[in-house]
């Protein structure tokens, strides 16, 4: 297996290479929620068809993230941050890793459940995003759990909640947001395999049989685990249904809570 890394316009470029790729089950597309899910409720014209142009084969792992905020900063829990937020009018920012990504999108959903109103800074990575949060430069924001953990045993970070509707083993002392206080956070990334439309079906049984065995595999799932994902690995038709259901759930987010690409 070759991988080839396609970043950019929030997963578009590599999502749209999946899309015009010989339908012969050699290429296949590993993404999170964003190009497939998110960003049809957020541009009128993309470069393929997120419906139509690609069939669902598996899901790798539910991928929570986490509410940082900077060790320095006063506050030991969502509530703390929520008053700090509305104490500090104008003077708070949160960050994100691009617009309409799923972290600026938690990012403003939180704003208003805090009725707060804090400044989105977008950055291109997820290093310069946690530089600046470590320094104080910004005073929250939603991350992968991998980074916020190393952060956290290094004293740099206070990990104050997660999304989801349950606790990550890798996190057992930290709530959910709803356990926080603050409900309606339970909807959660992923990554997920899937392959253009047209491969055949017994092609497609075929990747997700052997895609399915190694995500069970106990080493695989350790190591999800470890890294504050939840393994899951489901099948064909029950995922189709979940990714259509999650097109719903974000486009209802994203909807309530005015996000728009500019």
């Amino acid at each position: 297996m070759i991988v080839e890394n396609k970043p950019g316009a929030n997963t578009v470029i590599g999502t749209d290479a999946v899309g015009k790729a010989e339908p012969d089950g050699y290429t296949i597309l590993m993404t999170a929620p964003s190009g497939l899910v998110q960003l049809p409720s957020l541009l009128t014209k993309l470069p393929y068809d997120p419906v139509n142009d690609f069939q669902a084969l598996t899901q790798i792992a539910e991928v929570a993230t986490a509410l940082v905020v900077p060790a320095e900063l006063p506050v030991k829990s969502v509530k703390e941050l929520a008053e700090y937020l509305r104490a500090n009018p104008s003077k708070t920012a949160y960050a994100s890793l691009g617009l309409a990504s799923t972290l600026h999108i938690y990012g403003e959903a939180f704003k208003r459940a805090a009725k707060a109103d804090s400044t989105h800074i977008p950055y291109k990575g997820d290093a310069p995003a946690m530089t600046d949060l470590v320094s104080g430069r910004v005073q929250y924001m939603f991350n992968n759990p991998v980074s916020a953990i190393n952060f956290a045993k290094q004293g740099r970070v206070r990990i104050l909640a997660v999304t989801g509707d349950k606790r990550l083993p890798a996190l057992p002392e930290v709530p959910t947001m709803a356990q926080a206080g603050f409900p309606g956070f339970e909807t959660v990334g992923w990554f997920s395999f899937f392959v253009h439309a047209k491969v055949p079906r017994p092609v497609v049984e075929k990747l997700h049989a052997a895609l399915s065995e190694i995500i069970r595999a106990p080493e695989m799932s350790e190591f999800l685990k470890e890294r504050g994902t939840l393994p899951t690995g489901i099948g064909l038709q029950e995922f189709a249904g979940k990714v259509a259901a999650e097109r719903r759930e974000w486009a209802r987010l994203i909807r309530d809570n005015d996000i728009r690409l500019e």
